[in-house]
């Protein structure tokens, strides 16, 4: 699991609250719906700190199955 959090966030307090922030989803998140011998990368955007922890996990969930369904897409395809 990878996290790129870019100095255009802010400070450096501003920057590991929202990877503290994306680390809590993707610890909640991923053991049930990530698939296993994956890479991931999560790039940080300024709404990572602004909405809500809930609509962060589901934008979170959303994004794992649209990636799967990418892969299921490409390897039947």
């Amino acid at each position: 699991m990878g996290y790129i959090v870019t100095r255009k966030m802010g400070s450096a307090v501003t920057r590991n609250r929202a990877r503290r922030r994306l680390k809590e989803a993707v610890r909640l998140t991923f053991p049930t719906y990530a698939s296993d011998g994956q890479d991931y990368v999560l790039i940080a955007r300024t709404s990572a700190l602004t909405q809500t922890f809930k609509v962060l996990q589901k934008d979170l969930l959303w994004s794992l199955r649209h990636v799967q369904r990418l892969k299921r897409e490409k390897d039947e395809g």
